[in-house]
């Protein structure tokens, strides 16, 4: 499985991209700036953190880290990884898009233990990504243990995104909520997962917004 995403992942996402420059760089290239604000629920999450330097992932940031950088009164330090960081740097620089100095580290959700200590970030985000990859549990399992003990895991998906591709490509998973609770399933769920059980060391509070599933983890207390 992870072979065939590696092509999916190479063809499907550097494809899209090239196409969204192309009718949108101007727009796309803000999402770059220091001054770009911070994401609604990263603000208000890092409002309720008694600290005001913050250590932000965002994992799976794509070519345009949709995260943000500004937030008044607080001193943000993001770290950005992709899979395919490389391959975004090469085609940010044939568009002549400035990342003013920022880079994005060639790094898997899957593998980022094998770069960053445990308790390393305040705030962990994912956007549209982790039901792109090939192991979405590992990844969500990492995250917990690079989380600190007051931070907060912030997942942002499309509700049943296999289901509505008919599991074209990347698009193997499912993120739905069933009884409260945050499930991950394949298609033909001979992996389901109920991950509030799976993790009883986290809090998981799950709710939709129009046709998306967003999952705000924090460690129990």
């Amino acid at each position: 499985i992870q072979k065939i995403w590696s092509k999916y992942l190479y063809e499907e996402e550097l494809n899209f991209h090239n196409s969204n420059i192309k009718k949108n760089k101007e727009k796309l290239e803000h999402f770059w700036k220091s001054d770009y604000p911070i994401n609604q629920k990263i603000k208000k999450e890092i409002n309720n953190l008694k600290k005001k330097k913050i250590r932000l992932l965002d994992s799976g940031c794509g070519p345009f880290p949709k995260s943000g950088l500004y937030a008044e009164g607080f001193e943000i330090e993001r770290t950005l990884i992709d899979p395919i960081a490389e391959k975004y740097h090469s085609l940010l620089d044939e568009n002549n898009i400035n990342t003013f100095g920022q880079k994005i580290i060639n790094c898997e959700a899957e593998n980022c233990k094998q770069y960053f200590s445990d308790k390393r970030f305040e705030i962990i985000f994912s956007k549209n990504s982790l039901d792109h990859s090939y192991n979405p549990i590992l990844s969500i399992s990492n995250f917990i243990d690079l989380l600190t003990d007051d931070g907060t895991i912030i997942l942002e998906h499309y509700i049943n995104e296999g289901i509505y591709t008919n599991y074209q490509g990347l698009h193997q998973w499912n993120f739905y909520i069933e009884g409260g609770n945050f499930y991950i399933s394949n298609q033909d769920k001979n992996i389901v997962y109920n991950m509030n059980s799976l993790y009883p060391i986290v809090n998981i509070e799950s709710y939709i917004i129009d046709t998306k599933i967003i999952n705000i983890i924090r460690k129990s207390k």
